[in-house]
């Protein structure tokens, strides 16, 4: 059973031997390669490493947003920021909180839903999205 160890064996022996940033107190000020590994400049050390995985999660405060088109909305009252400040406060439609006629889905969304980004959460969002805008249109429609 000698031989070379499997690619997978040789990766998780260069992960193990990898200082994990975890333990930092500090954010990530930049990143460089650094050969066939991966130096990583903290607030407070440096950390050479052969992996990097961003576990921090998708950071959307659309407060913040520079977006034209989003800082109006919520200037106007017709989107709210949603839980934690991420993307819009919605409906289980996709309808924007605030009351206007307006639907969005995807990443715009995560901060009601935890799952929103994957094609299969999108593809269902968009599905409850057309029936909830069709819904709308057939109201608008009947009151005339």
């Amino acid at each position: 059973m000698g031989g070379a160890p499997a690619p997978h064996a040789r990766r998780h022996r260069q992960r193990a031997g990898a200082h994990a940033p975890g333990g930092h107190g500090a954010g990530i000020t930049d990143v460089r390669p650094s050969g066939d590994r991966v130096e990583l400049r903290l607030g407070d050390g440096n950390v050479l490493t052969g992996t990097v995985i961003n576990c921090a999660g998708a950071r959307y405060d659309a407060r913040r947003s520079a977006d034209p088109l989003i800082t109006d909305l919520l200037a106007s009252g017709a989107a709210a920021p949603g839980p934690l400040g991420l993307g819009f406060d919605t409906g289980p439609d996709g309808r924007l909180c605030g009351g206007s006629p307006l639907w969005t889905l995807g990443a715009l969304r995560r901060g009601n839903l935890s799952e929103t980004t994957a094609f299969p959460e999108v593809r269902g969002q968009a599905s409850t999205v057309a029936k909830s805008v069709l819904t709308s249109l057939e109201e608008l429609t009947c009151q005339r």
